[in-house]
């Protein structure tokens, strides 16, 4: 009977373990994704081909962050301070309002 308890509790351990390593994988980077802006928004103007913004609380990304830098395409991206914060890419600074905040900007874009 003891034998059958151990066996079980190894049994439940790498279960876990292995719930853990696929409930962690299935998680997306979604790190330079397109999204949307809000319709009407300064951001959202395409007649601002130059303007870098930035819409937080944007649901369709999963850091809520959605930017245009210098009149790219909308993409997903997330906030940094040196340039290793940002995979595929880098940090920029986004001065909307006085802000000093960086955010990541795919190599491509900057």
């Amino acid at each position: 009977m003891q034998r059958l308890r151990r066996n079980w509790g190894s049994s439940l351990l790498v279960g876990a373990a292995l719930a853990l390593l696929l409930g962690a994988s299935a998680c997306t980077d979604d790190l330079y994704a397109s999204c949307s802006l809000e319709a009407g928004s300064r951001c959202e103007d395409p007649s601002q081909t130059n303007i870098s913004c930035v819409e937080e609380q944007n649901l369709q990304c999963e850091t809520q962050v959605c930017a245009r830098y210098e009149g790219s395409d909308p993409y997903c991206t997330t906030t940094c301070e040196v340039d290793d914060d940002c995979t595929a890419g880098v940090c920029r600074i986004f001065s909307p309002f006085g802000s000093s905040t960086g955010y990541c900007v795919e190599e491509s874009d900057a």
